[in-house]
């Protein structure tokens, strides 16, 4: 086997498309462009593989008709992982004018679509034993060392707004919470509902749910309304106005254990008998 090695000799303009090699072939002459970089085989400009980058550096390199290109608004930050596809007139605040942005130093994931009437997300399952989930998760502490949740700090939200004629506000929300500090053995949690009454400009929460009542806040004025009934006994502490149903509760006539059941309302630190006000009795 007969090794031969490879030598460069710079061309003038106009280099042959071929070369005569012995017995009569031909092959293509290929060639670089050194103040390009571009590649020539036979003459001809070749695409792909190496090649000088576009754009400036953070910029994330796509086909432009044939060579690399790049754009400010297409990057990738290496030292905090933050891919970015920015357009103009992202309506959500401290955001950076993102279409989509996956992870930036301001904590905002955004999808921001163009489209005059809204953008539709789509998720689909086609097995027996799941459907799409949407999943949010909160700790304290950091991602990396994470500790438990606090009793009131919220698990996620899902805001709702609209433009005002000056900026864009949120009009109302959905707030899961933890009820109750959480470990290994407790994880109380409940919704809460949020809505601006109208000629104001703060939302307020107007319905809570937990694992025992319905809190229809609306504020100061609300009432409450608990889906299970409880004996007199185990009636727990309520706030003013709580209402609920005294499972052996005594109605007028009924004699001591024997009660067949009432509606209870709680006030002045009692559970109270609506048709007598009087504290219940079993």
């Amino acid at each position: 086997m007969t090794l031969r090695k490879l030598t460069a000799t710079p061309w003038g303009s106009g280099a042959p498309a071929s070369e005569t090699l012995p017995g009569g072939l031909s092959a293509p002459v290929v060639e670089i462009d050194d103040t390009t970089g571009t590649i020539y085989v036979g003459g001809v400009a070749q695409s792909g593989g190496g090649g000088t980058p576009g754009g400036s550096s953070s910029q994330v390199q796509f086909n432009n008709a044939g060579i690399f290109g790049g754009d400010s608004n297409f990057t990738w930050d290496n030292t905090n992982k933050i891919l970015q596809v920015l357009t103009p007139n992202s309506p959500i605040a401290g955001n950076t004018d993102g279409k989509v942005v996956i992870g930036s130093s301001d904590n905002i994931i955004s999808v921001h679509s163009t489209y005059a009437v809204g953008a539709t997300f789509y998720a689909h399952a086609a097995q027996s034993f799941r459907a799409p989930i949407l999943s949010l998760y909160k700790s304290r502490g950091t991602q990396a060392s994470p500790t438990a949740i606090q009793s009131g700090d919220a698990l996620g939200a899902i805001d709702y707004g609209g433009y005002d004629g000056t900026a864009y506000a949120t009009g109302a929300g959905i707030s899961p919470q933890a009820a109750e500090t959480w470990t290994n053995s407790a994880h109380g949690t409940q919704v809460a509902f949020q809505i601006t009454p109208v000629t104001t400009i703060s939302s307020v929460t107007v319905l809570l749910l937990d694992g025992k009542r319905l809190a229809i806040t609306g504020g100061a004025n609300g009432i409450v309304l608990r889906h299970t009934g409880f004996t007199v006994a185990s009636l727990p502490s309520g706030l003013e106005g709580d209402q609920s149903y005294a499972t052996n509760g005594r109605k007028v006539g009924e004699g001591v254990g024997s009660g067949t059941g009432v509606p209870v309302y709680f006030s002045n630190g009692q559970w109270r008998v609506f048709s007598t006000d009087a504290q219940v009795q079993a």
